[in-house]
């Protein structure tokens, strides 16, 4: 938690699971009622790719007062936050391992990270984003989640079809400016 306190006073921290509400809502219980997220997102936000069973983390939700430049997304699903590779910084899952040091280190690097011009330049370098693209493009569909293609197809009709709902149901997305308290959109 102390690194969430730190790193409050840099960023505007943004809990995004592809999970239901529910389980945003026990995630936030853990964090014994300190309020560290300005915003929760969970699976309604995500894109759903039907094909391939994938929940996308569309970071073009975040975009009313931000600029992609400026997001950093972390997560220990590539596939998450494949639409914007190049924010995305890859962790390994924590299951309560003794001695992981994983968030100490991601802490360090995020403030390192606080006066970039463009993040994704020094992400796309430091966890060579490129050429893991590279790999999952020519890695057989069987064993990889993300076809760049199809994928790119998928997320365009996913987002018009987020885009229709919106419109039809006047559902608001509007996350274009830190809350006082977390609000769990819906």
């Amino acid at each position: 938690m102390k690194m969430l306190v730190t790193l409050r006073k840099h960023y505007e921290l943004i809990l995004f699971t592809a999970a239901s509400e529910q389980y945003a809502e026990i995630v936030l219980q853990s964090f014994e009622g300190h309020q560290f997220f300005d915003h929760i997102l969970s699976r309604k936000q995500c894109l759903h790719i039907f094909q391939r069973q994938v929940f996308i983390k569309d970071l073009s939700i975040l975009l009313g007062g931000r600029v992609i430049r400026d997001i950093i997304i972390v997560d220990n699903k590539i596939e998450s936050y494949s639409s914007n590779l190049e924010n995305g910084i890859p962790i390994i899952s924590y299951y309560g391992q003794e001695g992981d040091d994983m968030l100490k280190k991601l802490a360090k690097y995020l403030l390192r990270l606080k006066d970039a011009n463009d993040v994704r330049e020094k992400i796309v370098r430091d966890f060579y984003l490129q050429d893991l693209a590279s790999l999952q493009r020519k890695v057989n569909d069987n064993y990889m989640a993300i076809d760049t293609n199809q994928l790119k197809a998928a997320l365009k009709k996913s987002r018009e079809k987020r885009e229709q709902q919106q419109h039809s149901n006047k559902i608001s997305y509007d996350i274009s400016s830190p809350a006082n308290r977390p609000q769990m959109l819906r």
